[in-house]
């Protein structure tokens, strides 16, 4: 009997060993009444990985030497890092990472550290590592990223949206599944639209930030105006633990498809800290990878309709009604039955 008790017990003391020490902090990890998170933990016991899939992250800038982060990238592996060489005649120089489309090589940083922070902070809400005894969990467990970094900033310059065209395309020619963006722009162009066309066509979902101005969303906003023709761009506005909308958030029954958790996210920071991130930059992030998910356990097919997915088995609340086109939060554990 007290042979059995020890094992009992080293079992035990394993598993809580195994639980990445901050998932406590991580409350939209859940859904309960003290906590109007996404349903996370419950979709990952019925999670299962008959595909693969790949997110790329257009941001800011990003730490990919993170602690909970670098295991995480998608490696080009044909390519030399840093060596100012395109070793594999890909159009890209050193994009052993990732790539900056502004700078036209492998350097991920941002200009400014705040921009850094921005991305790897995105960055943890979606990848960071299960179970290795530091940080958080990530919510699409398992899943790689492909960092890229976009100009900043851009919401106002159209002289800019060509870097922006070349990170889209470059998350094409890398196999990326989902796009994850947090970000909404002011300006457009034919060339821009016709890269949102590419990427509808070839069913890579774009998952796009709805704004932190707290007023109803514009619907001269970029991507998100061109939801009604490309049914790939999933627009996305954030709530609070009390599932109220976050006062920042912009909201909209038409022009929001759904919230997500984004208040008080904690998510991985620069140089292998962690901390508390807010706003619609990281409910986005928060749907891009339940949507991973929902790939993952039910193939890639699943793309085609994976807006109305997530639409239909969102939880609907009293306190989001009438605020996006679901009027709730987005349910990982409805999602993915």
């Amino acid at each position: 009997m007290k042979i059995i008790i020890s094992l009992l017990s080293l079992l035990t003391l394993s598993a809580a060993l195994a639980n990445d020490p901050l998932e406590k902090d991580q409350w939209y990890l859940k859904y309960n009444t003290k906590n109007k998170g996404a349903n996370i933990e419950k979709a990952w016991k019925i999670l299962e990985s008959n595909y693969q899939p790949v997110i790329a992250i257009i941001d800011a800038g990003f730490d990919v030497n993170h602690e909970d982060l670098k295991d995480s990238i998608l490696i080009n592996k044909d390519e030399i890092p840093n060596n100012g060489i395109d070793d594999d005649n890909n159009g890209y120089t050193d994009d052993y990472y990732g790539y900056n489309s502004n700078k036209k090589n492998g350097d991920l940083a941002g200009d400014y550290d705040f921009q850094t922070k921005h991305g790897t902070a995105v960055a943890g809400v979606i990848a960071a590592k299960h179970n290795n005894d530091i940080g958080i969990k990530g919510v699409a467990k398992g899943i790689k990223i492909i960092p890229i970094v976009k100009p900043e900033p851009m919401a106002k310059r159209k002289e800019k949206l060509p870097h922006l065209i070349e990170a889209m395309r470059y998350a094409m020619e890398r196999g990326a599944d989902i796009i994850s963006f947090s970000a909404r722009l002011k300006v457009t162009s034919p060339a821009f639209k016709k890269a949102l066309r590419e990427l509808n066509d070839k069913g890579i979902l774009v998952i796009a930030s709805s704004g932190n101005v707290g007023v109803e969303n514009s619907t001269n906003r970029y991507p998100g105006a061109y939801a009604d023709e490309f049914p790939n761009i999933i627009v996305v506005g954030s709530n609070d633990k009390n599932g109220k909308r976050a006062k920042s958030s912009n909201y909209g029954n038409k022009s929001v498809h759904l919230f997500a958790p984004g208040v008080k996210i904690q998510t991985t920071h620069l140089s292998d800290t962690y901390g508390y991130s807010s706003g619609t930059s990281f409910s986005t992030p928060l749907v891009a990878a339940v949507a991973a998910m929902v790939l993952a356990k039910h193939g890639p097919e699943a793309r085609w309709t994976m807006r109305e997915r997530l639409i239909q088995t969102s939880r609907p609340l009293k306190t989001l009604e009438g605020l996006s086109v679901s009027g709730g939060i987005i349910d990982a554990f409805e999602a993915l039955k």
